[in-house]
């Protein structure tokens, strides 16, 4: 996947920089102000603290998972996408929204396809 030719808008690139100085606990924070039903879920919050990726990358998985999925945290997608960045080296926020804006593209040609 080449990522060099994805730009980051303004917006995307603000968020990438709260994802860069936050934790992956005030993130989760954060978002369960706005998601309360999360509370229940964070056995998938656990399941990702256990992987080897980068605090920025977990808190960006979250926020696409959150975003393509109707606001609903599924541990197996979350961790589906996780295996993924890590097999793409994936390490920062940026990279992780630019992986995430061409995974999204591809996988809905592949849905529009079917």
């Amino acid at each position: 996947m080449h990522l060099e030719t994805i730009v980051l808008e303004e917006k995307e690139r603000k968020l990438a920089n709260y994802l860069e100085s936050s934790t992956t606990e005030e993130v989760f924070i954060e978002v369960q102000k706005h998601i309360p039903s999360l509370r229940t879920q964070s056995h998938a919050f656990y399941k990702l603290n256990q992987l080897k990726l980068p605090q920025s990358v977990k808190n960006t998985l979250i926020y696409y998972v959150l975003a393509t999925s109707k606001k609903r945290l599924g541990t197996q997608k979350l961790l589906k996408l996780a295996s993924l960045c890590k097999k793409h080296n994936i390490n920062s926020a940026q990279a992780a929204i630019k992986f995430f804006k061409k995974y999204y593209v591809i996988r809905s040609q592949m849905v529009e396809d079917c």
